[in-house]
């Protein structure tokens, strides 16, 4: 693997993080009128892919700790992003589903599934940063369902980004209420907490302990402490500060070893304890006392590196997993089937996967029931093993979580052919409307590359801005064999051509040979480009008078000759993220100041559009439909959290809408939906409108049905979120973990 790719980070990135100030939930006199909105996603399957009948996946954003897999009925899985939220699989992870409805936050750091219960479940909400108590009531901490993942409840309300680890406790399992009771929450240095209830309210029972991860995600460390609770509720913790116990429900704790701790499993009965760390594999079966070192044969790990996330079979002890967090990015993956005796190098098999394999954490999985089934992490993307542990193959179909750079746009001269761009993996494009893609290596690196503004001009003519980094500036690279090979198109001093303007492109659809790639201009089909002095990007054009429309600075702009020149048509204060016309009416729609304008009159008006949970109303782009342009689209992310008002589409000109935002537990066969939508546009043949949702993946929604009718922007906006009760304090006072002696005088053990 191309050592490169230690400078790859796939999370997305936002551009304006913070959150819309602090705004009153609208009212609701009455419910709007039942909608299921009919997604359909679009995952990265190739030809061959799409032959074979397989549904294709992305997978192109961090996951953030191993798939959970309910001991209770192992073919229900979840998968936690960093940023793209989450994913639940009720087949065993032959299809993947996002399932965010009432998961506020913007991604997930991992799952408890009750053991007694496969509905029962337990999530961390998190994102990239910690969360800022200016930006309002925080969507990070804790989430409980009740019905597999198909809904969420925030129900414990906490600032941290790489926020631990979760656990339930077999031991307090209520047999009335067919649920385990118990559970505990290890949020690194914000605490430990407990629940009673089932996991509706929650105590803080102790100070911080393994106060963090053992090292730097991006150095092969995992992303939370490790927390495992054995059969008779004894409670384990491990973290950077070492190996901690409690034997009464985590209020006092024993400081058991101070090396830090880079994996912890138990034995299905408890009687075996297992660490993995810079010492190698541990193992006790004295609850702590004393500790053996695993052999260990065949594990690489020069100058003693650590070894990490030790993850052991329940169905076969002797079965076992870990990856070694060498330097660079190289970061091998070992199973063992002797009990840690011996070990041997993971086979992954990646052959149907779209986007190129860049190493993350070896997170692994085993089925409860299946010695020989377990999962892990390929790349950004789910791998199985039905052998043991010794192969991984490729198994995310669904996940579709890949991040388009900016915009894209359909262009007249290609209406089967769509191109995107992707902010970290280069870019492909469909012939077929997204049933399946051609990947591209835009930028020639192999392990990815950053892809801003991509269009095709024409099924061969394809133009993007080719980017360093997430902020570096974009270059022109153009291809005219459809893909397969790009040149970078120099300017007068022979340096690549950058953009100057906005990350968008647009193809004339007046003039065949004309095509604009941010405020850059060429008259000859991209053979040779100029630069607009007086606009910043094409964003759409009348179907009626083939007017082009753009911006310059905040002001949109218009040309009546193919973008030779360019007349002020109006000011917009708030600045101009996106324009959309209605060509019937005359009127000018924008996304500005955060909110939709329409120009009309002489004046701008801004529309009531709906508010998300938090009473926030936000746009960033919007698009109308051509063939209809009373259909409005408007979309927006949130970015510190997942907006549950992120698409929303109206067919009167912006009076009534509809939130399209799937809000409603989902189905067995449903779908989740898009989330932070940043960029829409409207398929002028099939007048299906097209969206990214960023780290969210591609989407698309037929046209409404004829006579669809919205209500008003108050009624349809978002269900209020649930803003959990704070914890209580359960404390013992004045006991912070000691590496001492314990209530009974037990002298600690040192690694």
């Amino acid at each position: 693997m191309n050592t490169a790719v230690g400078h790859l980070s796939v999370r997305c990135f936002f551009g304006f993080l913070a959150a819309a100030p602090a705004a009153s939930v609208p009212a609701y006199s009455s419910p709007p009128p039942p909608i299921a909105p009919a997604w359909i996603k679009m995952p990265l399957a190739s030809p061959e892919m799409k032959a074979a009948g397989i549904p294709g996946g992305e997978g192109a954003q961090w996951p953030r700790g191993p798939v959970a897999v309910s001991p209770a009925d192992p073919s229900f899985l979840l998968l936690p992003i960093d940023v793209g939220g989450l994913y639940r699989s009720l087949d065993g992870g032959e299809h993947w589903e996002i399932a965010m409805v009432g998961w506020n936050a913007r991604g997930a750091n991992g799952f408890a599934i009750d053991p007694k219960n496969a509905s029962h479940v337990l999530g961390i909400g998190a994102n990239s940063m910690n969360w800022d108590t200016h930006w309002g009531p925080s969507p990070n901490g804790l989430y409980l369902s009740a019905d597999k993942a198909a809904s969420w409840t925030h129900v414990l309300a906490l600032t941290g980004a790489f926020a631990g680890a979760v656990a339930w406790d077999t031991s307090s399992f209520d047999a009335a209420k067919r649920i385990c009771t118990r559970a505990y929450y290890l949020a690194n240095d914000q605490g430990v907490y407990r629940t009673e209830d089932g996991g509706h309210t929650w105590q803080a029972v102790h100070a911080a302990l393994a106060s963090a991860p053992s090292r730097a995600f991006d150095a092969g460390g995992g992303f939370g402490s490790n927390l495992k609770v054995a059969p008779d509720g004894t409670l384990y913790a491990g973290g950077s500060d070492g190996l901690f116990r409690s034997a009464d429900h985590g209020q006092t704790f024993v400081h058991l070893r101070t090396a830090e701790v880079d994996g912890l499993a138990l034995s299905p009965d408890g009687a075996a304890l297992y660490v993995s760390g810079s010492g190698g594999v541990s193992a006790s079966r004295d609850h702590g006392q004393t500790w053996t070192a695993l052999p260990g044969r065949g594990l690489e790990r020069p100058s003693g590196l650590p070894v990490v996330g030790i993850a052991v079979s329940p169905a076969d002890p002797r079965r076992m997993l870990c990856w070694i967090a060498r330097p660079d990015f190289q970061w091998p993956r070992f199973v063992s089937a002797d009990g840690g005796a011996n070990w041997q190098p993971v086979t992954t098999d990646n052959r149907n996967a779209v986007l190129p394999y860049n190493a993350r954490q070896g997170y692994a999985a085993w089925s409860p029931a299946d010695p020989n089934v377990a999962w892990s992490l390929g790349g950004d993307w789910v791998t199985k093993s039905t052998d043991g542990g010794k192969t991984f193959r490729w198994a995310s179909s669904g996940d579709n979580g890949v991040m388009v750079g900016a915009s894209f746009s359909f262009s007249p001269y290609a209406p089967g052919t769509v191109f995107l761009g992707f902010q970290d993996y280069n870019g492909a494009f469909t012939t077929d409307g997204g049933a399946a893609w051609n990947y591209r290596d835009v930028s020639g690196k192999g392990w990815g590359g950053h892809e801003y503004a991509a269009l095709a001009v024409t099924p061969k003519l394809f133009v993007s801005g080719d980017a360093d980094s997430w902020g570096a500036p974009r270059r022109l690279r153009v291809s005219r064999d459809g893909g397969a090979t790009w040149a970078f198109v120099p300017g007068p001093d022979g340096r690549p051509l950058e953009f100057h303007g906005a990350d968008v492109s647009f193809a004339d659809p007046a003039a065949p040979r004309v095509c604009f790639a941010s405020d850059l201009r060429s008259a000859d089909g991209g053979a040779t480009w100029t630069r607009m002095d007086a606009c910043d990007g094409v964003y759409t054009a009348s179907p009626a008078t083939r007017l082009l429309y753009g911006k310059k600075g905040n002001t949109v702009v218009r040309s009546a000759d193919h973008g030779l020149t360019w007349q002020t048509v109006a000011a917009a204060d708030g600045g101009i993220r996106d324009l959309a016309v209605d060509h019937l009416t005359g009127r000018i729609y924008a996304a500005s100041d955060d909110r939709l304008q329409v120009y009309t009159g002489g004046k701008w008006t801004v529309l009531d559009t709906p508010a998300d949970q938090y009473g926030h109303q936000r746009v960033w782009t919007v698009a109308t439909d051509a063939k209809q342009p009373s259909v409005v689209y408007v979309g927006a992310p949130q970015n510190t959290y997942a907006s549950a008002a992120t698409v929303c589409r109206s067919t009167d000109g912006g009076r009534t809408w509809r939130n399209l935002t799937v809000v409603r537990p989902l189905g067995a066969g449903g779908t989740g939906g898009p989330h932070e939508v940043a960029w829409i546009r409207v398929n002028p043949q099939t007048r299906e409108a097209w969206l990214n949702g960023e780290c969210y993946g591609m989407w698309k929604i037929a046209p409404p049905a004829p006579g669809e009718m919205g209500v008003s922007a108050a009624l349809a906006s978002a269900p209020p979120a649930v803003i959990p009760p704070a914890a209580s304090e359960d404390r013992v006072q004045n006991d912070e973990p000691r590496a001492g002696a314990d209530a009974q005088g037990m002298k600690p053990n040192k690694s």
